[in-house]
């Protein structure tokens, strides 16, 4: 399900993080609640490489560039997770 499927990509996150091992992390999500989820992985460690929104196709957000619609051959190696504070986007981008 949806939860597990995030639960697992946080874990896999989490365990790296214990072997010391930098995650290369990408984001669907531009917004503020983008801005948390950025602020928590740097913290953690992680690297944050770009955010995927339609309504950004330039720019940057804390350092991090805007890489427009999600194009699943970039960062190909990276893990993805939602930055999407809306329930309903978020629930449409999952589907989609």
């Amino acid at each position: 399900d949806e939860q597990s499927d995030h639960l697992g990509v946080f874990c896999d996150i989490e365990s790296q993080m214990v072997l010391k091992e930098s995650v290369d992390v990408i984001l669907q999500g531009g917004g503020g609640h983008a801005k948390v989820v950025i602020d928590a992985l740097m913290r953690s460690g992680c690297r944050v490489l770009g955010i995927f929104d339609p309504r950004f196709i330039s720019g940057e957000l804390m350092g991090i560039p805007f890489k427009g619609t999600y194009d699943a051959s970039l960062f190909a190696n990276a893990k993805c997770i939602l930055a999407i504070g809306n329930n309903e986007q978020r629930r449409s981008a999952v589907v989609h």
